[in-house]
């Protein structure tokens, strides 16, 4: 950075907009592609920099100046792509993941195909950890995309059972692949 961080830092906290925008000009580049490599998402990565940067502004009263601001803001954005992978395997997409992927063109970037199969590798491994009923379930729920009821008459279980099961199952999914995600991450992030 070319310019006197200490400086730099003590003028943002006193609300100094020019001091920002030095920070911002100075690291957005290459904090975005910190985060474009972990996420291998360009709009995830692209609302991670800006969540960063808004919470460096929101945050800039506690700062301590003589603090290195590139520390910081990788630090943050750490975070953020934690936060972002917990919540994307709290909503469980696989079935959209999967099906975006069937419906994508094949001019898919060899980093694209690389992520794709590591997911499905993880998806498979997380399925085997199921029982035999739990993996009928979710292969006709998920697979062949029938309806709880249709379950319930194929299996001769009652809807509620099936509904119970799903839940499990999908539980399930989310541990394990939490678990495989932030060790991942943790290793990448923190190597």
């Amino acid at each position: 950075m070319l310019l006197n961080e200490s400086a730099c830092i003590l003028a943002l906290k006193n609300d100094s907009t020019e001091a920002f925008s030095m920070i911002y000009d100075s690291y957005a580049d290459r904090l975005y592609h910190f985060v474009v490599t972990h996420t291998k998402n360009r709009t995830v990565a692209e609302d991670i920099v800006q969540d960063t940067f808004l919470r460096l502004w929101k945050n800039r009263k506690k700062l301590d100046a003589g603090r290195n601001a590139e520390s910081l803001l990788y630090l943050m954005a750490r975070h953020q792509i934690i936060d972002t992978f917990r919540k994307q395997l709290d909503r469980v997409e696989f079935t959209d993941f999967l099906e975006h992927n069937e419906c994508v063109d094949q001019s898919q970037t060899p980093e694209e195909q690389l992520y794709f199969d590591d997911f499905l590798r993880r998806l498979h491994l997380a399925k085997t950890r199921l029982s035999h009923r739990e993996r009928e379930i979710y292969k006709l729920s998920r697979e062949m995309n029938l309806s709880v009821n249709e379950i319930a008459d194929r299996l001769n279980l009652s809807p509620q059972t099936i509904k119970n099961n799903l839940t499990s199952i999908l539980k399930k999914f989310r541990k394990d692949l939490l678990e495989t995600e932030l060790v991942i991450l943790g290793i990448v992030l923190f190597m």
